[in-house]
């Protein structure tokens, strides 16, 4: 949706370009079903209310999977008070069912052995943590790879092939949104990635985006090799998205499963 709309923006600059998405969606579609549904920011938020409008108005049936229970959506988001009227209706116009479980199902898949995401930042794990990037890659073939998102050149400066080699700077303080996660893991089937350090309860901006990145790591199954300084469970351990790093740190664990394979 985000490049369609920067395309018909670009293209046109009309008004109606939620609606000829929808228009587009409906074309296609009788029911569209969006799992994992989340909003992130409030532009997607505005984006959403008024597409689902749309899509409503042309007959199509929507149906949602979420970790989040209605009122839940966008919590604690910037200018939330926006979005209200859309979690009504959502209360008033969808059927809600309460699937929720205690078992995490992820975690029953972890293997003992931890042989990605190692941990703690010691003598042992970076030895290690050089073999695997030196079985990789050698320094030599490095080279800076760059890929667009909306039009904005993204350089990182180690890259070879689809290996990306990376740390915690160069990955999270920079100002990088969803988007640039999600075209980050399209891009890279391998991310090589050490210095990840505790986040604090204020860093608030950090943690999202550490977030972000997990969840398209996981999404796009992306091999992810980390170096921790701490346990994974112990990067985040308070702030307001405590429960969603939770929920990425489990992702993470089924990442570092023995049974993940590399090509």
């Amino acid at each position: 949706l985000h490049q369609k709309a920067h395309r018909l923006q670009t293209s046109s600059g009309d008004d109606r370009i939620v609606q000829n998405l929808a228009d587009g969606i409906a074309n296609g579609a009788i029911v569209l079903c969006i799992d994992e549904f989340e909003i992130k920011d409030i532009t997607d938020a505005m984006l959403i209310m008024r597409l689902f409008s749309f899509l409503s108005q042309n007959g199509v049936f929507i149906f949602l999977t979420t970790n989040a229970a209605p009122e839940d959506l966008y919590k604690d988001g910037l200018q939330r008070e926006l979005f209200l009227p859309f979690i009504e209706n959502i209360k008033k116009n969808f059927m809600v069912l309460n699937l929720d479980s205690k078992k995490d199902y992820r975690l029953e898949k972890v293997a003992t052995t931890r042989n990605k995401i190692l941990f703690l930042d010691n003598d042992e794990n970076n030895t290690a943590f050089s073999k695997i990037k030196e079985s990789l890659c050698s320094k030599e073939e490095l080279y800076p790879g760059k890929f667009e998102v909306f039009g904005r050149e993204v350089i990182f400066a180690n890259t070879h092939q689809n290996i990306l080699f990376t740390n915690f700077n160069e990955l999270f303080i920079q100002d990088f949104g969803y988007a640039d996660y999600v075209k980050l893991c399209q891009r890279f089937g391998i991310i090589v990635l050490e210095g990840v350090r505790r986040i604090s309860e204020d860093e608030t901006n950090i943690i999202i985006r550490v977030i972000n990145f997990i969840d398209n790591a996981y999404f796009y199954k992306v091999v992810l090799f980390a170096l921790l300084e701490t346990e994974p469970s112990l990067i985040y351990t308070s702030g307001m998205r405590l429960a969603e790093f939770q929920r990425a740190v489990s992702r993470l664990n089924e990442m570092n499963s023995s049974d993940g394979k590399l090509g």
